[in-house]
């Protein structure tokens, strides 16, 4: 009846996959724990390899990595029930209770969205400080927040769907650098009327990254708009609707698009630097990501 769904890549997942394997037990119901592992590096597989201990759980890995549109697909195709709970390994559940809040709460014609939090005290490591930081201030929202604005505020880290709804519509499998398929998805989504209800049931988010590594992907996230715009027109987020004020005045994108190393060395440097600072360098990359293509026309 429940199929709990989980890409994997260069994560250990043993504690998490023991913890879903015991609510499910408890929920007194058939589930399956998929977790696929999308070409890990030899350390990591070495790790998880005991996953299939656990009740419930199937474990497999990809000879190749295929990204992260197109795993949720195969994993969804897999699935033995029809109610989909897609989560991120790099996750702690930080309540008991989690998957029956969703098996309760389940609805066959909407998506229901957890949340995302963070560990209330930062890191100890300070090269860590910067993404809890972005994290714990932009992401982590409580659910009237996020109802506000149901579609843009849907992640893909943490929500349940019917199989139903799921192969109607999927991810966006052309989508293969970083960032933004769950912006698509919210966005597929909303055009065709499916509810996104927003929930309070989280999993914290435990996979904080040095912040060189999540600057790059920031970056890589960033630079990924402007093409996906192209191919879906109505996609409209903060950045991109900044990036578009912006054309209204002359020379702004082109002076924008000169701050990216000023701005990431400042973010690189300072622990506590305003966080407006990291929108204004993830601006800066999408009016670079904007030159950049009008140098190289496809």
């Amino acid at each position: 009846m429940l199929s709990v769904l989980m890409p994997v890549y260069n994560t250990d997942v043993r504690f998490l996959a023991s913890q879903l394997s015991q609510e499910g037990l408890e929920l007194g119901i058939p589930f399956e724990i998929r977790i696929y592992d999308d070409a890990s590096d030899a350390a990591f597989l070495l790790l998880n390899q005991t996953l299939d201990q656990f009740p419930g759980v199937v474990y497999h890995r990809l000879p190749e990595n295929v990204g992260r549109s197109k795993i949720r697909n195969l994993l969804a195709n897999a699935a033995v029930y029809d109610f989909l709970v897609f989560l991120d390994a790099d996750s702690a559940i930080p309540q008991p209770g989690f998957l029956r809040r969703y098996w309760l709460l389940r609805d066959a014609s909407s998506v229901l969205y957890g949340g995302r939090c963070y560990a209330d005290l930062p890191p100890a490591h300070r090269d860590l400080l910067l993404h809890w930081r972005v994290g714990h201030k932009k992401e982590q929202m409580d659910v009237a927040s996020r109802q506000k604005q149901p579609y843009l505020s849907f992640m893909s880290n943490n929500f349940l769907i019917h199989r139903r709804v799921f192969e109607r519509f999927g991810f966006d499998e052309k989508i293969k650098t970083y960032g933004h398929e769950d912006t698509v998805f919210g966005l597929i989504l909303q055009q065709n009327s499916v509810p996104i209800l927003h929930l309070d049931n989280p999993l914290q988010h435990t996979g904080l990254e040095p912040a060189r590594v999540f600057l790059d992907k920031s970056r890589t996230a960033a630079l990924n708009l402007l093409p996906l715009q192209q191919r879906y027109p109505a996609l409209r987020t903060p950045l991109l609707r900044t990036f578009e004020w912006l054309g209204q005045v002359p020379g702004a994108r082109r002076a924008f698009s000169l701050l990216e190393k000023p701005l990431r060395g400042l973010l690189l440097r300072w622990d506590y630097c305003p966080l407006w600072v990291f929108d204004l360098f993830k601006l800066s990359c999408v009016c670079n990501g904007f030159f950049r293509g009008a140098d190289n026309p496809r």
